[in-house]
C-alpha cells in the first residue's frame, strides 16, 4: 500500500479496525451523509470479501459513479451493497448552475 493516497489507506485501515475513517476520508469515499454507516458496511463487505483491490478504491477516490460500481460488486451478498449510491463532493465539481 506504498503508492496509494493517504485516504485510500485510511480507508483500509478504518475497516479492518472496525472504526468509521477520518473526515477527509469520510468525504472522499462518500461515507459523509445520513447512510453513512450502511456506506462504511458496504466498503467493508466488498475489503473484507476481496471483491475490490485497494488500487481500484485508489483511482476511485471522489469518483461517486466509479465508487458505486465498486460496492455494486457485493449487491447479491450484502444488504448494505444493493442499490447503494454513493456521491461525493467532487462530483458536482464544474458543473454549471
Amino acid at each position: 500500500m506504498d503508492n496509494l493516497k493517504m485516504n485510500t489507506n485510511d480507508l483500509v485501515s478504518a475497516v479492518f479496525l472496525d472504526m468509521m475513517p477520518s473526515l477527509a476520508t469520510a468525504v472522499d469515499f462518500g461515507i459523509d451523509k445520513a447512510d453513512a454507516t450502511e456506506v462504511f458496511g458496504a466498503y467493508q463487505y466488498i475489503i473484507k470479501h476481496e471483491l475490490v483491490t485497494v488500487t481500484e478504491l485508489d483511482a476511485a477516490l471522489g469518483d461517486g459513479a466509479a465508487l458505486t460500481a465498486l460496492i455494486q460488486r457485493g449487491a447479491s451478498e450484502c444488504a448494505y451493497c444493493a442499490d447503494r449510491v454513493v456521491s461525493t463532493p467532487y462530483d458536482f465539481m464544474g458543473e454549471e448552475e
